[in-house]
């Protein structure tokens, strides 16, 4: 039976906001979150625990900016983050002899800083045009030594790892999202909507950057090189509606067409993915990717007693 584990953590946050006038306000958020790793950072593959675990902290300050009169609505809003020892969104193994060894990595450090705007607009009474752009800027900050364990809990080797510069994988930093709404009569409407990702790398492995293992991982500089970016994409959507009621029964239609121009896209990638043996160059040759859905529709009714 495996043994229990207790791991405590808490959250602080504290906010401030000041209304400059009836229609425009300012606000500053500040945070503190210690939380206990995720499971697959606790214990291995043999439910064995890892040591020396340490709680993830993220240390979080948000600035803001609100305008909204019934026309016209305006939203900014800036965040910092540093996120200590963040964990790597998959488990990580590493090969010894020709055995694989679950690896526990403590002090993966990130900083995450963007801006975000998001206004809407009333051109006409049932006409409603809607935006939404996100700018991030978010990167690994550390190097350190990772721990690897044999399925008996016991330490047989250390694995250097480098990731200072290196871009945050796995998540789209950029993002633009167009929209129109038309409500053509009372209660039956139309959207149409335009999203854009930018600025998307691929999930790495940190063992992967150890000059003796990987000669091609770090660039003329002595720099780690950067994971493979996904080529930019888009998807364009459409939505449609209508509501009635029947005695007190209340009825939701809703129809989609989701990437209604079949749009070929990668949603996701792991650089160097171990399952492709043949390379381990840090670029499109080397990555694991997922692809994104095809076109497809969806429709929906709902009731409401």
């Amino acid at each position: 039976v495996t043994p229990w584990k207790y791991i405590p953590g808490f959250t602080a946050k504290a906010g401030a906001n000041y209304n400059l006038d009836e229609y425009m306000n300012v606000f500053m958020n500040i945070g503190f979150l210690s939380k206990a790793q995720r499971f697959n950072n606790v214990y291995d593959r043999s439910n064995t625990l890892f040591r020396d675990i340490k709680n993830e902290q993220v240390r979080a300050i948000e600035l803001g900016y609100s305008f909204a009169k019934p026309l016209f609505t305006l939203n900014v809003n800036t965040y910092y983050t540093s996120w200590l020892n963040k964990p790597a969104d998959r488990a990580l193994t590493t090969e010894i002899d020709g055995e694989f060894y679950s690896v526990n990595i403590n002090d993966m450090n990130a900083r995450h800083m963007g801006i975000e705007f998001e206004f809407a607009i009333k051109i006409l009474d049932n006409l409603m045009f809607e935006s939404l752009l996100s700018l991030g800027d978010w990167i690994w900050t550390s190097a350190d030594t990772a721990r690897v364990y044999n399925d008996n809990g016991q330490q047989i080797a250390t694995r250097p790892f480098d990731a200072k510069g290196l871009y945050v994988g796995d998540a789209a930093q950029f993002q633009n999202r167009e929209s129109l709404r038309w409500e053509i009569i009372p209660r039956l409407y139309v959207t149409g909507a335009f999203t854009w990702f930018g600025k998307h790398y691929a999930e790495f492995n940190p063992l992967d950057y150890d000059p003796d293992r990987y000669p091609g991982s770090f660039d003329e500089n002595g720099d780690p090189r950067q994971s493979w970016k996904i080529p930019n994409y888009y998807t364009i959507d459409f939505h449609a509606g209508y509501s009635w009621k029947i005695s007190k029964v209340g009825f939701q239609l809703r129809g989609s067409v989701l990437n209604a121009t079949d749009n070929i896209f990668i949603t996701d990638a792991q650089n160097n993915d171990p399952y492709l043996t043949h390379s381990s160059s840090f670029d499109a040759n080397s990555a694991g990717v997922f692809m994104g859905m095809g076109r497809r529709f969806n429709v929906s009714l709902r009731l409401s007693l």
